[in-house]
């Protein structure tokens, strides 16, 4: 299994945060970023098993 990094946690913890708070459905969400909703679909089911016990819940990457 490919290891993901927790800059792509990061990015999709807040891609999936954002659309909860835009109020659109994640397709209209993925049509207007351009994103795949296959990709954002499997990286919020991710997060969700993840739970705020992944290490990288809540942090932000320092730069």
């Amino acid at each position: 299994m490919r290891t993901r990094g927790p800059e792509a946690w990061t990015k999709w913890r807040e891609l999936v945060a954002e659309q909860e708070r835009s109020g659109q459905s994640a397709d209209a969400f993925c049509r207007a970023r351009g994103l795949s909703p296959t990709h954002f679909f499997a990286w919020k089911k991710r997060l969700i098993l993840a739970g705020p016990q992944h290490p990288t819940h809540g942090c932000k990457q320092a730069r």
